[in-house]
């Protein structure tokens, strides 16, 4: 039913003129000082009810979209002329924002004055979205409220939130939730700089600040082999500093690991989806096909197979994971940062435009150089394959070998772009391999 109403409401030309009018007016207000902008009252209130309904909605837009605008409403007419103070803590409260309820008084003390059946709604609704933590009872999110109840359950998790989303706060205070009574537990927290350990261990230590329980240990650097691993502890490092523990104490085990942040540097988008379609998986079966094709049209159908292309498995994986991050730019160096103070080095990747990124670990997925075999080449056969580039690949044989005399057995699947489609890479690994073994097991044969 209110699924339905919702629906309606965004599908009605006014609700999105009214909010692009409240939003503009409350840009103006923000940037120029500006009271009288192109919303009034009127908008301010119809905009209301509309976001109480769409607040309801299953649709991430709809729910977006509804406080947006109850927020802009508020900050723009606050209570002089009607009492939006109310209604803005219904649409919070059907969003499930809880938190945010306090952070305006008058919407803070407001529910006194709502009507029973949206006092009654909302005890229910916070009643759902409350835990304990440290002995606190908590309001959560609806966001913070799946993932408090999965990590609840031991599930394994990827999530992906926006900065602020209330990532953290959740996942510290599980850990200490974890530690309300008296057994031996150990959680390895890893982050990918030494910056990031002395910030996650400081916020964890707050966590536990005031607690009357057993607190764990919160361990940042390796412990060695001769000393014994304490029964309750929170291991707060970098990849390095967990394989060095690891390799002191190789019966370790761990009830609960956390991993934070990884970055992907590229300039461009690095990861399509690999689909199929009815045209390139005829054209993998069908070498006459394939050779009706032009050169340039080979070339352009094996990189657009190829190139950063992924299944769709990978690219699922890859948007719920919370610990991904993207940098715009080119990685052009990758040194190691030693402190000088005992522990141990950190690799920096240094970028063309002066900026550096500190890392565990570095990934080169930059592709391969598919002439590199040249440099295995005695110096004649070398200056050959050099100044014949362009025309030795147009000319590879169906044996992905170099038409080349004294070279006949240098197979190169790397230059195979105009040979075959799927030839360059393992997308079709059975038909190089018998391309390339048939004359030798035929010459076995005779």
């Amino acid at each position: 039913m209110m699924q339905e109403l919702a629906d309606k409401v965004w599908g009605n030309p006014k609700f999105h003129d009214a909010a692009h009018r409240i939003e503009l007016a409350w840009l103006t207000k923000e940037i120029g000082g500006v009271k009288d902008g192109p919303a009034d009252i009127t908008d301010a209130t119809r905009l209301m009810r509309s976001a109480a309904i769409l607040a309801c909605s299953e649709t991430a837009d709809h729910r977006r979209a509804a406080f947006r605008v109850a927020t802009c409403a508020y900050d723009l007419f606050g209570t002089e002329q009607v009492p939006l103070d109310q209604a803005l803590r219904v649409v919070l409260m059907r969003l499930g924002n809880f938190p945010s309820i306090g952070t305006r008084a008058d919407v803070a003390s407001a529910r006194p004055s709502l009507p029973f059946a949206l006092v009654a709604e909302e005890i229910a609704s916070a009643d759902a979205h409350e835990v304990t933590i440290n002995g606190h009872t908590v309001l959560l999110t609806d966001f913070q409220q799946k993932l408090w109840h999965s990590l609840v359950q031991s599930r394994r998790i990827a999530l992906a939130a926006p900065t602020s989303a209330g990532k953290s706060f959740v996942l510290q205070g599980y850990l200490s939730a974890l530690f309300d009574n008296d057994r031996a537990k150990s959680v390895v927290y890893i982050v990918p700089t030494r910056a990031l350990i002395a910030q996650v261990a400081e916020d964890l230590k707050l966590q536990f600040e005031g607690t009357t329980r057993d607190v764990p240990d919160i361990v940042t650097v390796p412990v060695d082999a001769d000393t014994t691993l304490a029964k309750r502890a929170i291991y707060v490092m970098t990849q390095e500093r967990v394989q060095l523990a690891l390799g002191a104490h190789p019966d370790f085990s761990a009830s609960v690991i956390i991993v934070d942040d990884l970055l992907m540097v590229a300039g461009q988008p690095t990861f399509f989806t690999r689909v199929s379609n009815l045209f390139e998986n005829r054209v993998f079966s069908d070498d006459d096909l394939w050779r009706s094709m032009s050169s340039q049209t080979q070339l352009a159908f094996n990189e657009r197979l190829t190139r950063g292309a992924v299944w769709d498995a990978v690219t699922s994986t890859l948007e719920t994971a919370t610990n991904l991050a993207f940098h715009v730019g080119r990685a052009s160096d990758v040194t190691l940062d030693d402190p000088g103070d005992g522990t141990e080095p950190e690799l920096v990747v240094k970028l063309e435009d002066g900026d550096e990124l500190p890392a565990s670990l570095v990934v080169n997925a930059t592709g391969f150089d598919r002439w590199w075999f040249t440099d295995l080449l005695q110096a004649d056969p070398k200056r050959t394959v050099e100044a014949a580039r362009s025309d030795l690949e147009e000319r590879l044989r169906h044996d992905l070998s170099l038409p080349l005399t004294g070279l006949e057995g240098l197979h190169v699947p790397l230059l195979a772009g105009n040979v075959g489609p799927g030839l360059t890479s393992l997308m079709v690994l059975g038909a190089m391999a018998d391309r390339i073994l048939k004359r030798y097991v035929d010459r076995s044969r005779t």
